[in-house]
């Protein structure tokens, strides 16, 4: 941003930005370190706005600088179709998610216009579409067969990996998968749909490593069905439970087929009874399959190989949660730089779409910068961390 005095940022832009992530004047003007009085008037247009607050209100109110200078305020977007469940899921959106969805949306409208103009850059997609008449288990083996990914090659990758390996494959198809911090209890993922515009899905980064694949491929079905929402994956007896039933049936048979967990169940543990199956079993079994032993309890249920799910239905939910890292008392949490925290949201597949267009002179620095939430003086640290994380996953 180039030095000045002043911002010329429009009043009325500055105010729909503050009332979009839910801010009052007094609890914005505590965040951006200045009173309250101060930012009505500036929201007003009298004083003018300065650089350091306004670099504070761009990580406020989570909008990028180019949306703050707009001469006016932009359409506000829609929320995505709520799938939570009754009673075990809160009934408003939180400021946090709102914000998730927000950055989802700028995605996917940046995206949409590149594919739009330069469709060699960025692949369109590819998808079937499906509705709940469809058999999900059989329709979620002829997309691993689409997809071309086989359980030995799924095996084959590194547990910690596995997500970014999905993500990649799916956006070969015209997906685009993003990590995104949401409150847990609020959201598990959630999908965008628009004939007109790239689908994009959002998975929890909450999700523990191994229960973030079946979220993606449940998103995924949601796209499938055209259903797409706001999801914690828990059915309830609605027609909203039946669709997350048919989501989670889609995403459990993709990712531990029938006959490969049946063939797996014979080799690793042949003398296991149905009642004698221990959390260690299902977690060697899940970390073949690269799921969490949630997913995985509940597809030897089904398969009727084990009742370990029903007795252990509670904690194996609370491992599908990230383990929060305890720190000493005093100790401050550890700043993640922001190249390092950008290419874990978007994945280096993403990465990789923007950067080229952006060397390619497709699209300049700043466009590049907001599509991935940096400044433009970023963009050569997320490069190197996008090259380095690619050679290392390739060597």
């Amino acid at each position: 941003m180039p030095v000045q005095s002043t911002i010329p940022a429009k009043p009325i832009v500055l105010k729909w930005a503050r009332e979009q992530s839910r801010y009052s004047i007094r609890e914005a003007a505590a965040l951006l370190s200045i009173s309250a009085g101060t930012l009505a008037a500036i929201e007003r247009g009298d004083p003018e706005l300065t650089p350091p607050v306004f670099r504070k209100m761009l990580a406020v109110y989570q909008q990028v600088e180019s949306v703050l200078l707009l001469p006016e305020p932009p359409d506000t977007p829609t929320i995505p179709h709520d799938y939570r469940t009754p009673g075990s899921a809160p009934t408003t959106i939180s400021r946090e998610t709102l914000s998730v969805i927000r950055d989802a949306r700028r995605v996917q409208d940046y995206l949409s216009e590149l594919a739009r103009e330069e469709p060699e850059v960025i692949p369109l997609p590819r998808l079937p579409q499906a509705n709940l008449a469809d058999d999900p288990a059989e329709l979620a083996k002829g997309e691993r067969y689409r997809l071309s990914v086989s359980t030995g090659k799924q095996a084959s990758w590194e547990p910690r990996e596995a997500f970014e390996q999905w993500r990649g494959v799916v956006q070969a198809f015209g997906v685009t998968a993003l990590l995104k911090k949401m409150p847990w209890e609020d959201c598990r993922g959630l999908s965008l749909w628009n004939d007109d515009l790239l689908p994009v899905i959002v998975v929890n980064s909450d999700d523990s490593v191994s229960a973030r694949n079946f979220t993606l491929f449940h998103e995924y079905a949601h796209l499938l069905l055209r259903k797409a929402g706001i999801c914690i994956t828990e059915p309830s007896q609605t027609l909203r439970g039946q669709v997350e039933r048919w989501c989670n049936t889609f995403s459990a048979n993709f990712l531990v087929p029938s006959s490969d967990l049946s063939e797996a169940v014979r080799l690793m543990f042949p003398r296991v009874g149905r009642s004698d199956w221990t959390l260690n079993n299902v977690r060697r079994l899940a970390g073949k399959f690269r799921v969490s032993p949630y997913v995985m309890a509940r597809r030897l249920k089904e398969l009727k190989l084990s009742d370990f799910y029903d007795a252990n239905i509670s904690e194996l939910r609370n491992l599908d949660r990230k383990a929060k890292k305890k720190r000493p008392d005093g100790q401050k949490p550890v700043r993640i730089r922001p190249e390092v925290q950008r290419l874990s949201e978007v994945g280096t597949g993403l990465a990789f779409v923007v950067l080229d267009a952006w060397r390619g002179a497709v699209i300049d620095a700043g466009d590049a910068a907001d599509i991935l939430q940096l400044r433009p003086d970023q963009l050569a640290d997320f490069q190197e961390r996008a090259r380095a994380t690619r050679n290392r996953r390739s060597a």
